[in-house]
This record gives structure tokens, sequence and C-alpha cells, in this order.
């Protein structure tokens, strides 16, 4: 195992007062991150590699709280995920990919908490699942495929709950345009 050796390398830097850079690195002198701060706080971007050189994520920071675009990435160079953050809090279109680069998951959050559509797929690339949340819980009808493509199943979620009383389910479906 190679071992992970941590240099801290606090410098000032030109522009804003306050502003410093923290760097660290791998044993072998190779970049593992680099952080901006601001008053002592992260503040601006925020990179980290992997002992490979390949970049691992990529995002910034205001006042100490993750926001705006992200992205990290597989070790192989291939985008993992893709996402956006307001406040520290995930907020937006939000992507993950399996590392063949294939869809994963696609959906939003808002506030920290999934909102609307999400679908998922699996490795080979058929949708598994799709289906809504609403303030953070599922909502609906969700609808489950197998690998040949034809529908395993619908559960129907009201304010996170699974449906399991059948009148309420069949509404729920009808309402849907499910049959």
């Amino acid at each position: 195992m190679k071992r992970l050796v941590l240099l801290l390398a606090l410098c000032a830097c030109d522009g804003r007062a306050g502003e410093s850079v923290r760097k660290t690195f791998y044993a072998d002198g190779k970049p593992w991150s680099e952080l901006h701060y601001l008053r002592g706080k992260p503040d601006g971007v925020c990179t980290t590699w992997y002992a490979s050189g390949q970049k691992a994520s990529l995002g910034s920071y205001t006042a100490g709280q993750q926001s705006g675009h992200w992205q990290r990435w597989h070790a192989d160079g291939e985008l993992a995920v893709d996402m956006n953050y307001q406040a520290g809090l995930l907020d937006g279109a939000y992507a993950e990919h399996w590392p063949d680069g294939k869809p994963k998951s696609r959906g939003s959050y808002q506030g920290g908490k999934p909102e609307g559509l999400w679908t998922e797929w699996d490795r080979e690339g058929r949708k598994t699942t799709e289906g809504s949340y609403r303030n953070g819980e599922r909502e609906g009808v969700w609808t489950g495929w197998k690998a040949d493509g034809s529908v395993a199943g619908h559960a129907v979620y009201e304010k996170g709950v699974f449906l399991s009383d059948p009148e309420k389910k069949k509404a729920a479906l009808e309402a849907a345009g499910i049959h």
C-alpha cells in the first residue's frame, strides 16, 4: 500500500487579504489536493488528484461551504458524478455515471433533497427504476424494469410511504394512466 504523506503548504496569495492555499502531496511528491482559503475558511477552487496524477475532483467553496458546479472522476478519467451545490447543499442537476461512462442515475436536488424525476440504469445501460421525489420523499408511481426491458412492476408512494392498500394503489396507477 502506498503511504500517503500530507505536506501542508500555506502561502499568502496576491489578491484578497487573508487568502491562502493549502496543498497536499503524495509521498512521491505528486499533488493530492489544492484548496483555497479566505480568512481561515475554504473559499475558491478545490482540486484533488489520484496518485496516478489523474484529476479526482474539481469544485469550489464559498465562505466554507461547497458551492456551484462540482465534478468527480473515476480513476481512469471517466466522469463519475456531475453535481451542483448551493450553500453547502446539493441543489440542481445531478448525474452519476458507471466507470465505463454509461449513466447510472439522473435527477435533481433542491436544498439538499432529491426533487422531481429520478432515473437509474444498470451497468449495461438498461433502465431499472424511475419515479419522482417531492420534498425529498418518494411520491407517486415508481416503475421497475427487468433486464429484458419489460416492466417488473409499479410501486406507489405517498409522502415517502409505500402504499400497500390495493385500492389506493389501483387509483394512483389509473390516475397516472397505467392500467
